[in-house]
Order: structure tokens, then C-alpha cells, then sequence
């Protein structure tokens, strides 16, 4: 007997899972991506997830890297669960008052080990005083291990740094083409245009000692601010809420209070503070506001010895 070809042929399916009898229709062939060209052909097996869905799983960027910066404590389950942020929090308190206790032992230790070394002034005023330089700008780079124990304990990992669970060097890089130059013009351009005449010289010694430690801690410096202020207070922030804009109005007027300047200086550091915020949400992660945080205040701490008290 011939077989009829305009009858509809019944479909080889198969059933995905335990308790779904949906069938699905076996996939052709295909090579998987990445693979030597020469490897055979794997099958797809069967599924039941959504597109979008299946095509986050075969990608090889970080399952997170489809949520906005401020929610990635939502990357598991243990990690966004309500008591993680107050666990934090209680974390970083701890964790600054040991490492605190820990800098200020070291440093009375330095200073009785070498007692021709200058000291400190009380409030770190003096911008020409290595010392004051020195332990101002350490004491906020500190905070970098009191964040990295913070978020530990939050059961984070590479989620501080990006949506794609690490810090994008060669992203930074790229964009330190453009950042460093005009940061360089904002505050070196107005000096020389306009105060050039009032700039003065310092002894050799505390000069190179001020033009090392600006080198070498003020990167670290901007990154503990941009991480505490731009980084943790904005994803404990948003394991409850939704919304970025909840993170900035915690962590914007904090930031800036705690700077001390005039009321100029006070409006200059909440524009900066909503524009780190907007950039660590725009662009996923914390390279460009640690970029410009730390290119602003390199050029800052460059031109110190020359510029009065």
C-alpha cells in the first residue's frame, strides 16, 4: 500500500525534564562556538528554556551580566537574600575599626623607630607636610580591604567590580585616553592661567616625597571612595530596591558632607558624586568613576608642593 504524502507525518519528539510533557522538536546538528572547526558536529539537546535564557547560558560572559549594576547582589539566591546588607554593614564598621587600630599602632611605631622623620599635624591640614599627606591619603585607601571583607562576607565576589564579575582594565585604559588629558586641563589650566605668579617651590626632598606618595596612593584612594560610595553602599542599597536612584540619594550627600569644604566646594562634590553614580550605573561597573575620581586628584596631588597653603 502507498503511502499517502498529503497527510501530515507525525513529529519524533521528546519530553525535557521531569514532569514535562510538552514535546520538543529535535534540533539539527550544530558546532559548537569557540571550538577547533575541525571538531564534529555536537547535537543541541532539547530545552525548555526561553531563547534569551538559553542564550545567556551558552555565553561565556557571567550569568549577572544581564542586571544593572546596583542589583547584582541578585546573582544567587544566598547573595540577595534581605540580611545580607545589614551583615555587611556591620562587617565594614568591624573591619574599619580594626584596620585602624592596626595603621595607628604602625604608624606610633614608625615614628619611635624613626624620630627624625616629620610628624603629622593634628587635623592633616598642611598639604606641603609629607606626613600629612602621607597618612591623608592612606586612611581613605585603607578602606579598599575593609570593602573586599565587606563583600566576602555578603557572598560577593567580582560583582563590586562590573556586571561582568571583574574589573575591565583594557576598558579603562581605552577610556583614560580621553579622561586623563582633560583632567589634566581642568586643573592645571586654571593654576597657570590665573595663579601662575603665586606658585612657589618647597625643599627637594619634601617636594619628592609629596610627587611619590601622590603617585603612588592617590589611585588607591579614589578607589576606596568610588567603592564604598559608588560601589557597596549602592548594591546593599539595591538587594531591596529596584530603582538607582535610592543608592545615590543614600550615598551622594554622605559622600559629600564628609568632605568638609566651603559651600562652592560642597556643590562642586555632589555634581561629581551624581556623575560617578550615573557613570558606575551606565556603564556596568566602577572604571570610569575610579578613572576620573583618581585622574582628577593625581593632577591635584601633583601640583601640591608648588601651590601655598
Amino acid at each position: 500500500m502507498e503511502r499517502d504524502e498529503t497527510r501530515p507525518q507525525p513529529q519524533h519528539t521528546t519530553s525535557v525534564g521531569v514532569g514535562h510533557d510538552e514535546p520538543h522538536t529535535n534540533t539539527l546538528p550544530v558546532r559548537p562556538v569557540g571550538l577547533d572547526a575541525g571538531a564534529p558536529a555536537q547535537p543541541v539537546l532539547p530545552t525548555t528554556q526561553a531563547p534569551d535564557e538559553a542564550m545567556a547560558a551558552s555565553s561565556t560572559e557571567p550569568r549577572w551580566a544581564n542586571l544593572p549594576y546596583h542589583r547584582l547582589a541578585h546573582v544567587t539566591p544566598s547573595s540577595g537574600r534581605w540580611w545580607r546588607p545589614l551583615v555587611m554593614l556591620l562587617m565594614f564598621v568591624v573591619t574599619t575599626l580594626v584596620v585602624a587600630a592596626v595603621a595607628t599602632g604602625l604608624a606610633f611605631a614608625v615614628h619611635a623607630i624613626f624620630p627624625e622623620l616629620r610628624r603629622p599635624t593634628e587635623d592633616l591640614g598642611d598639604s606641603r607636610n609629607p606626613a600629612d599627606f602621607f597618612y591623608g591619603f592612606l586612611s581613605v585607601a585603607l578602606f579598599l580591604p575593609v570593602v573586599w571583607v565587606a563583600v566576602r562576607v555578603g557572598g560577593r565576589r567580582g560583582t563590586i567590580h562590573s556586571v561582568f564579575g571583574h574589573y575591565r582594565w583594557e576598558f579603562m585604559a581605552r577610556a583614560a585616553r580621553v579622561v586623563v588629558p582633560v583632567s589634566a586641563v581642568a586643573v592645571l589650566a586654571p593654576i597657570f592661567l590665573f595663579d601662575a605668579d603665586t606658585l612657589t617651590t618647597t625643599t627637594r626632598s619634601t617636594t619628592l616625597w609629596i610627587l611619590l606618595f601622590a603617585v603612588v596612593l592617590v589611585p588607591l584612594q579614589a578607589a576606596a571612595e568610588e567603592y564604598v560610595f559608588r560601589g557597596l553602599l549602592p548594591q546593599m542599597i539595591g538587594t531591596w530596591l529596584r530603582s538607582p536612584v535610592w543608592g545615590v540619594l543614600v550615598a551622594a550627600p554622605l559622600f559629600t558632607v564628609l568632605h568638609g569644604y566651603d559651600a562652592v566646594g560642597l556643590v562642586d562634590i555632589a555634581l561629581f558624586a551624581a556623575c560617578a553614580a550615573y557613570l558606575a550605573w551606565k556603564s556596568g561597573g566602577l572604571e570610569l568613576p575610579v578613572l576620573l575620581h583618581a585622574s582628577n586628584n593625581l593632577f591635584i596631588g601633583l601640583i601640591t608642593p608648588f601651590v601655598p597653603p
